[in-house]
């Protein structure tokens, strides 16, 4: 773990180097990208969970014209996650390294985009990115790596009120991950107020489902949602059969993060004019 902490006091360095102007902040961000991309994408099996269940279920593909011969079978999985993979291996004859390396290129590339074009505080967001997503998204969850990155590219989109921009993006993102349909509400937020009430709303109405073991997914399963149902259904099996009671919902990481977003959320008229 020293190596991540290590990474952690790098982009602390970056920080400040891009402040007093010696070395300019593009340089610096193009190279903290190129980096973090190449440890991501390049990591050996064993250093994240899912590394091992990622190759036995590419192993299972067969080739991208099968995705379309058997749709109603393969339309389980996201299009992109299926063709990519079986490009590389078939079509290419490449190992899968390469689909963590690209995966990583289109995750971590775009969020260093959207932060880039989103803030001021360019480093700053890249050591709140690296020190909450990095590991998480972008070296376990790759998948929703790249909807994450596409979702943060919505944000201008949202601001701007293009209104077809914005769902380009989202059907891309649901190319990677199905969820990201689950965001298209997000285009009526406004960009210029942030309602308090319903922000705070969305951070603690989850502590209400699961003090009162509300299941979200069974209510979801009434409706066919066709090959979408399916995953639902394979969501609400795993929360049935407690595979998630070792789960701490009060550790003190997530503690931490409910927190700021809340002193955030109630002071954000203060924030905004500082």
């Amino acid at each position: 773990m020293f190596f991540y902490y290590f990474i952690f006091l790098v982009i602390i360095y970056f920080l400040f180097i891009s402040k007093n102007g010696r070395i300019h902040e593009k340089i610096l961000l193009l190279i903290a990208a190129i980096f973090l991309i190449l440890i991501a994408g390049l990591r050996r099996p064993g250093i994240d969970s899912d590394y091992g269940t990622y190759i036995e279920i590419f192993n299972k593909f067969d080739t991208p014209l099968s995705y379309f011969k058997e749709f109603s079978v393969n339309s389980f999985f996201e299009p992109a996650y299926y063709l990519i993979p079986t490009f590389i291996s078939a079509d290419l004859g490449l190992s899968y390294l390469w689909v963590f390396v690209i995966f990583a290129i289109i995750a971590i590339g775009l969020k260093f985009v959207a932060i880039s074009r989103l803030t001021d505080f360019t480093f700053l967001s890249v050591l709140v990115y690296y020190g909450n997503y990095f590991i998480l998204h972008d070296m376990t969850q790759i998948r929703a790596g790249v909807a994450s990155a596409i979702l943060l590219l919505c944000i201008p989109q949202i601001e701007k009120r293009n209104l077809s921009g914005f769902l380009l993006l989202i059907s891309v993102g649901i190319l990677f991950h199905y969820s990201t349909i689950i965001f298209l509400p997000a285009y009526f937020l406004s960009s210029t107020k942030i309602n308090k009430k319903l922000y705070l709303s969305l951070l603690f109405i989850p502590f209400v489902f699961y003090f009162s073991k509300f299941n979200i997914f069974s209510v979801l399963q009434i409706f066919n949602l066709g090959f979408i149902s399916e995953k639902i259904e394979i969501y609400n099996n795993l929360l049935e059969s407690d595979i998630f009671t070792g789960i701490n919902v009060f550790n003190i990481i997530f503690m931490v993060q409910l927190i700021s977003c809340t002193v955030f959320i109630i002071k954000s008229d203060l924030l905004q004019k500082k």
